[in-house]
């Protein structure tokens, strides 16, 4: 795909009047398309609510020079008299011919469709339409994401959405940053790469802060840099970076799951993230189903055209709760040395139509950005028969299914838990057919808290397997459906009771969800 600056080119050399424009860096990239023309640049504004319309550029420069003499000339268009956003409009249609005026912030005015301002804003930019095509002008309305426009205009608008920077551009801000920072040496190939991975998934502007509140003449403080990365990606709606323990070293057993995952972690192209998704059963409903999703039709539509489009892996892992999906997928980041990226997809619903994909796709341009376009999607599920069918065929690598741990494996579960309180490895053990880690680690914890023996505890655990019919249930759909997390073969169900009786397959002990 061509980059925005072409993309806009190509739009002004066709005529377009108008150009929507989704991007997180609106001043950085006003420069960047300033600093696109080779000769005669065009006039060149933007327009603010505060400080009205302004020449763009350095001030002094060609294009700021050429877009002042050209402002000066017209009589009674200044920034004071242009602050009010129809007002503005208004005065654009005097802007000389081959002008590019920029709206920043324009979102949030189509937004407002109850303000007494909706409707003539509306208008106002209706209007300029005709007269901005005849003369080769061009209205640039720009944010970092938009609903959908008003009926009047998406038929004679451009969308184009600009990338967070890539790694090469991140490269650039590490130069000019140690430069900055006064030293002499530019950075090794080891100290660069470290540096580029830290700020990707932040825009322009705020991986060059990041990076010059990290960079002294000293060195670069990496975990204070990743501090501030984590905190910037939080501040997108339903994003988070996961900084946990989980590794493969605490997570003993699913042989064949890590199998998997190694040889796509290790094998060509492989992920430069992971994308973590947990309970997507209760996110995402198929028609039919029972109960209702959390996620709304236009960002499941946004993450599905994301997926297929940039070609993106998926894979499934289900199982009853508490059997470790959720720590296996987090430990994929630790193996491989890559992020792990939380995305919480119902945190982008919003209750104003069109808000919804919107915050999905700041989602997904940071997930891009930081994975620079090969992430690996990881949803984790307690069961798949609920889920969108479009949202599943998506997932297109091996379903992975993490059954409740048998004998041998509930033992390594015990002594794991018993070893990192300090406990006694060999005391007495409750009985413990259906337990799942999670139940394991919560009597463990409890009898460490109150200075009971875990046998004692145990009697307050009833595990969810007994009690509940769905999750036999759900182990029997998955017989010879699902690929086994622990064996190289399809799943084959056991009745709970073969659990105890039969002899150890080698299963994984199910650490916390």
């Amino acid at each position: 795909m061509a980059d925005i600056i072409a993309q806009f080119k190509t739009a002004r050399m066709k005529g377009v009047p108008i150009i929507r424009i989704e991007t997180a860096g609106q001043r950085e990239l006003i420069e960047r398309i300033n600093g696109c023309w080779k000769n005669e640049p065009p006039p060149t504004f933007q327009w603010d609510i505060v400080r009205g319309i302004i020449p763009t550029g350095v001030e002094g420069s060609p294009i700021w020079k050429a877009s002042q003499d050209a402002i000066a000339a017209i009589d009674g268009l200044t920034p004071e008299a242009t602050t009010g956003a129809v007002d503005a409009m208004v005065a654009a249609a005097r802007l000389p011919n081959r002008s590019i005026l920029f709206v920043l912030n324009a979102h949030k005015y189509f937004e407002a469709k109850q303000s007494d301002l909706y409707i003539p804003w509306t208008q106002a930019i209706f209007n300029l339409r005709d007269e901005f095509k005849t003369t080769k002008r061009t209205l640039v309305v720009m944010g970092p994401g938009f609903t959908d426009m008003p009926p009047e205009l998406s038929d004679d608008e451009l969308l184009l959405e600009d990338p967070l920077p890539d790694a090469a551009q991140i490269a650039d801000v590490v130069l000019r940053v140690f430069k900055d920072a006064k030293i002499k040496a530019a950075p090794d190939e080891k100290t660069m790469a470290l540096c580029v991975d830290a700020a990707l998934g932040l825009t322009a502007f705020g991986s060059e802060q990041s990076l010059a509140m990290s960079v002294t003449p000293e060195g670069v403080d990496f975990p204070a840099l990743w501090i501030r990365k984590n905190q910037m990606v939080a501040d997108v709606p339903g994003l988070s970076m996961w900084t946990g323990p989980e590794s493969f070293d605490n997570l003993e057993g699913y042989d064949n799951a890590k199998w998997i995952m190694t040889g796509i972690a290790e094998g060509k192209e492989p992920p430069l993230a992971y994308v973590f998704q947990d309970e997507m059963d209760k996110k995402s409903k198929k028609a039919g189903s029972v109960g209702s999703s959390e996620v709304d039709d236009e960002a499941l539509a946004e993450l599905l055209e994301f997926m297929e489009n940039k070609k993106q892996l998926g894979i499934s892992l289900i199982g009853p709760p508490g059997t470790g999906k959720s720590h296996f997928a987090k430990a994929l980041g630790k193996q491989s040395g890559r992020p792990v990226i939380c995305q919480n997809i119902a945190g982008a619903k919003d209750q104003y139509v069109g808000n919804s994909g919107k915050n999905l796709r700041r989602q997904l341009r940071t997930i891009e950005a930081i994975s620079q376009g090969r992430a690996c999607f990881v949803m984790c599920t307690n069961g798949l028969d609920g889920i969108d069918d479009a949202l599943l065929s998506r997932y297109a690598l091996p379903t992975i299914f993490f059954d409740l741990p048998d004998k041998a494996g509930r033992q390594k579960i015990w002594r794991h838990y018993l070893k990192a309180k300090d406990m006694t490895l060999d005391q007495p053990l409750p009985p413990d057919l259906g337990w799942v880690g999670r139940e394991i680690r919560a009597c463990v914890d409890y009898a460490w808290r109150t200075n009971r023996s875990v046998l004692e505890a145990g009697r307050l655990t009833i595990p969810r397997a007994k009690a509940s019919k769905d999750i036999e249930e759900l182990r029997k759909a998955a017989h010879k459906r699902y690929v086994d997390a622990t064996l190289p073969e399809a799943y084959t169900y056991r009745p709970l009771a073969q659990l105890e009786t039969e002899p150890a397959r080698g299963r994984a002990f199910g650490e916390e969800e």
